[in-house]
């Protein structure tokens, strides 16, 4: 399973956010699924790349916020589709 956060509208994280951020991803990766950030705001982004919680959740697993409303939802989805194919080709 692949799970597909959109926090498109959030400009700011703080500590309680981001230990529930890391626990997800742990708990998630335990049963073999996935998070994925999607529409993740430069200030999050820094936020993640100074605590080291986007190297939990995998930079290849968090998504840039863009202009365009869509683009980014439709690489989360492609992560997504290429993370539940990984998956089944393993088991």
């Amino acid at each position: 399973a692949v799970l597909i956060l959109r926090i498109r509208q959030v400009e700011q994280i703080n500590s309680t956010f981001e230990t529930i951020i890391k626990g997800v991803a742990a708990e998630l990766r335990e049963t073999g699924s996935h998070l994925i950030l999607e529409g993740v705001r430069p200030g999050v982004m820094a936020t993640l790349e100074k605590t080291g919680t986007i190297d939990e959740i995998g930079r290849e697993n968090v998504i840039p916020a863009s202009e365009a409303l869509t683009e980014e939802l439709d690489l989360a989805w492609s992560r997504a589709v290429e993370l539940a194919g990984a998956h089944r080709s393993t088991s």
